[in-house]
């Protein structure tokens, strides 16, 4: 070797050694042999089993494969010190086929199998099923594994049963599921099982059977009658039936003999069928009739009609249809169809339908229900016809209820809700913020409201005004209005398939059925001479708008709350009965304006009834509005 090359080696060497003689040292042992042993140190030297470093205290990091990774503080005073390592906890899944009932390991009772955790040893486990026979094994863990996997497969419990009656076809219920009727052979997956033998006009039969202890595979039970029963069968079937207005089930159903009474069956879409009872058969059949109504169709244009996709004709067309829930649709070229689901409740309805062209349909579909900049939402209404008023022989009406055809061409927005406080704030600052109906102001300020928000919104005003004083109507106008007193009862009371032209709100009787709006009710009594008895909508006077049910047509507070400022001058003329008005908006001239609706200081049926008008021009605390605009 070359000498020079001999004296580097050695320099290096002593320039190793002599720092390793500088630093003190201590001595490690292990408890065992770690697999793939790493030690480290920060501070210190660690070659093979020994520690040098310059300090006295120094912390040692140990890991071993299977092994918790461990951090030592040493102290060179401790000479040798040995390093003791615990084991990792392996990861077991068990995989069980089937679903269970317990798992056992090592006598505990355990939740879940999620999880589980187990270090080097023996372990004991136990599967228990109501459905399986009991699985017992145990597992030795020897070696460390990131995961055990264990897999199971659990036994069913399989019995054979046959089971017959007499008579046969008598219902088999195995704990409480319906498997068919005897004779039947079943499975039994359960060690004690609940059997029961069900047959029209037959006691019923309860058994108790166990897989563990019954060795029989057939099984034969002899039903007993019962003398008090009574099997009531309707075609069709799931009718409801009362014995004298008392429920008693749905069809086909058995009841204990009452000896005499009334039985009433009851069918959406079938006439009600009466029985009086009187020791009659043990077995009574009845056929349910149809209720049925008769439907006028007619529509802008001749249009096919289908009736739960069967063609029925073509309108003008009348035909008798029962009383459920059907799908319509009309048909005619170069019109988009119309298909809708409609409920025919009343004897006699008169349907109309205006069909669109595709291009009207495409320009209306742009313009559908809105919100507009002030978030009043819009209902957009369809052209149709109304009967304005009501007719002289309507018992409490007002004489100046005028009957008149109006023929609506135009489609026309309308607000769903009476325009509120806080969005007239929005015009006239002074105006105090809430969701209740602004009120108390004139016809003449609520028709500058609808100006005002046409020129903010880039449409046309449809009043001109001068001086305070109304001019004329511009009726070529797309920009906010009043509604007409057409358009409000149009909206109020019609276009309703299932129920025509209504009277009220909720219909066609006097009598209040349901909550409709915020009227004269039982609250106001001390304050108001007149209310509704029985009747309680929770407000004494005004409601925010919205409180109560949408009409049919999906305007709010169309009954009660506040009656409403309409675009129509009043009057009390003579019509021809005869005349069909086309877009009828009123005289041109007047000193009074329409007022429409009721209000939460109505309860007669005159003044709740929707063709109710009376007529003022001042400010009324009981008096609001809504807003509406043609689209074209």
């Amino acid at each position: 070797m070359n000498k020079k090359l001999i004296i580097i080696i050695g320099v290096c060497t002593l320039f190793i050694a002599i720092p390793l003689f500088l630093l003190k040292s201590s001595n490690i042992s292990y408890k065992e042999d770690y697999p793939e042993l790493k030690v480290s140190s920060s501070n210190s030297i660690v070659i093979k089993d020994t520690v040098y470093s310059f300090f006295s205290e120094f912390t040692l990091n140990v890991e071993a494969y299977g092994y918790e990774s461990k951090t030592i503080d040493f102290n060179h005073r401790d000479s040798d010190k040995e390093i003791i390592l615990i084991e990792k906890p392996i990861n077991v899944v068990f995989k069980v086929n089937d679903p269970f009932d317990q798992f056992i390991l090592n006598n505990k009772i355990l939740t879940s199998l999620d999880n589980i955790m187990l270090r080097k040893g023996s372990y004991t486990y136990e599967i228990k099923s109501n459905n399986h026979l009991t699985y017992k094994s145990n597992i030795e863990i020897e070696k460390y594994t990131e995961e055990l996997l264990i897999p199971i497969i659990l036994k069913k419990i399989d019995k054979s049963l046959n089971i017959s009656s007499n008579p046969n076809n008598a219902k088999v219920f195995l704990n409480n599921i319906e498997l068919g009727v005897t004779p039947l052979a079943i499975n039994l997956d359960k060690s004690t099982n609940e059997i029961i033998l069900k047959k029209e006009g037959f006691k019923d039969k309860k058994i108790k059977y166990s897989v563990d202890n019954n060795s029989k595979s057939e099984i034969r039970y002899i039903l007993d009658e019962d003398e008090n029963v009574i099997s009531l069968t309707t075609i069709p079937t799931s009718a409801s039936v009362f014995l004298d207005d008392e429920y008693i089930g749905i069809t086909p159903t058995k009841f204990s003999n009452p000896n005499k009474g009334i039985i009433k069956i009851k069918k959406y879409g079938y006439l009600d069928k009466l029985i009086n009872f009187n020791n009659q058969a043990k077995t009574i059949n009845t056929i349910l009739e149809k209720d049925m109504a008769e439907v006028q169709f007619s529509s802008n244009v001749t249009a096919k009609i289908f009736l739960n996709g069967n063609y029925i004709g073509s309108t003008p067309l009348k035909i008798d249809i029962q009383k459920i829930k059907h799908n319509i649709s009309y048909e005619a070229p170069g019109y988009r169809s119309i298909e809708e689901t409609f409920e025919p409740l009343n004897d006699n309805l008169k349907i109309y339908k205006n069909l669109l062209t595709e291009k009207q349909a495409s320009l209306i579909d742009s313009k559908n229900n809105t919100t507009n900049s002030i978030g009043a939402k819009l209902i957009l209404m369809n052209p149709g016809l109304i009967t304005m008023g009501s007719p002289k022989s309507e018992s409490r009406r007002d004489i100046n209820e005028i009957e008149r055809k109006v023929n609506i061409t135009k489609h026309f927005f309308i607000s769903k809700n009476l325009i509120t406080e806080s969005q007239f704030k929005n015009f006239k600052s002074s105006t105090k913020s809430s969701n209740n109906p602004i009120n108390n102001i004139s016809w003449i300020e609520a028709a500058k409201f609808c100006n005002w928000l046409s020129r903010k919104e880039g449409f046309e005003q449809f009043y001109i005004i001068k001086n305070n004083q109304l001019i004329y109507f511009n009726t070529e106008s797309n920009g906010y209005r009043l509604p007409t007193e057409a358009e409000w009862e149009y909206a109020a009371k019609s276009n309703n398939p299932t129920r025509g032209d209504l009277i009220y709100a909720w219909g066609s009787d006097r009598q209040i059925t349901k909550l409709v709006g915020n009227i004269a009710d039982q609250s106001t009594e001390g304050i108001l001479t007149n209310f509704v008895p029985d009747y309680d909508d929770g407000f004494i006077e005004r409601s925010p708008v919205g409180s109560f049910r949408s009409n049919q047509n999906g305007l709010n507070d169309i009954t009660g709350n506040l009656s409403e400022w309409v675009n129509d001058f009043y009057s009390v003329e003579i019509i021809d009965s005869s005349k069909t008005f086309k877009d009828y908006i009123g005289p041109t001239v007047g000193t009074t304006h329409v007022i429409k609706g009721s209000n939460h200081y109505s309860s007669t049926s005159l003044q709740l009834g929707l063709s109710y008008r009376t007529y003022g021009n001042a400010p009324n605390e009981l008096v609001g509005f809504r807003i509406a605009r043609w689209i074209y």
